[in-house]
């Protein structure tokens, strides 16, 4: 698309700030949008957002069941509540995705659960494509927030979970889960151990070795700048002024979490390079 007319002229300015820490304006009326085309277009059962809407106010908002009108759609309510802080109503999307994904489990395996699956991951595609589009610093990844800018680690990342052995993916699940602004209790120190952990699970089967310390002697097919850079990436998770892989000892402050999406991102890409690299 060109450049408007606006812009060309110097009337505005092209916005080049990364939206954090927020959930207003037009990226709430983007996740509005993506819930009404959700819900409205018949695409998705009405039967699992009704039971979903009556679970959210009894569960998420902790209503009395005498007070919940079955027709009244609380989920929308908390979440264009701009009065709310904007990572409860984070909480409260990543609430209903999960919940979708368990009745999905729960469901029988027949054309219309393959239709409710599908319309639920355009919905969160859909935020996702308007969060980059809007300039906003999260994205939705395994189902939770995370915060990232970048369409390489995103991908990166994704093929990660879409490949790799159920042992690894649990570890980076939670990684996500420690680094998501939903969390109340953040920890970037847990998030990068779990993000090695992923990696030691992936060095141990390939080398049939019993620690990452080990594996890395058996790297003999790798190029050795990047043994090198790995090898040097785990030191670090094992130094005493970090406290990430053992006790606190000395750390002085908890990693960054550009440090955290750093070690996620370079560990999914050494899975990925020893998945390709093993499988051969």
């Amino acid at each position: 698309m060109n450049m408007p007319f606006s812009q060309r002229y110097g009337y505005t300015k092209p916005s080049n700030v990364i939206i954090r820490e927020d959930l207003s304006g037009a990226i709430l009326n983007a996740v509005s949008n993506a819930f009404i085309e959700l819900y409205d277009m018949d695409e998705f059962s009405l039967v699992f957002r009704r039971e979903m809407n009556r679970d959210f106010a009894r569960y998420f908002l902790n209503m009395r069941l005498d007070n919940i009108d079955k027709y009244a759609p609380y989920y929308m309510y908390f979440i264009n509540d701009e009065n709310e802080i904007w990572h409860k109503r984070i909480d409260a999307i990543e609430w209903i995705i999960a919940y979708h994904r368990r009745q999905l489990c729960n469901s029988t395996l027949n054309q219309e659960h393959d239709k409710n699956q599908s319309a639920l991951n355009k919905f969160i595609e859909k935020m996702n494509w308007e969060f980059k589009r809007l300039n906003y610093a999260y994205r939705i990844i395994n189902d939770v927030f995370i915060e990232t800018t970048s369409e390489s680690e995103l991908s990166t990342i994704n093929e990660t979970l879409e490949s790799a052995d159920s042992d690894v993916v649990t570890h980076l699940s939670e990684c996500l889960k420690l680094m998501s602004p939903s969390n109340s209790q953040i920890s970037t120190r847990n998030a990068i151990k779990e993000a090695i952990s992923a990696v030691e699970v992936i060095a141990r089967k390939v080398t049939n070795t019993k620690t990452l310390d080990e594996a890395f002697r058996k790297f003999n097919n790798l190029h050795p700048q990047i043994k090198s850079s790995m090898s040097s990436l785990y030191q670090y998770t094992n130094q005493p002024n970090t406290g990430i892989r053992h006790a606190w000892m000395q750390q002085a402050e908890e990693p960054t979490i550009d440090e955290a999406i750093f070690v996620l991102v370079t560990g999914c890409a050494f899975i990925n390079y020893l998945r390709k690299l093993y499988n051969k």
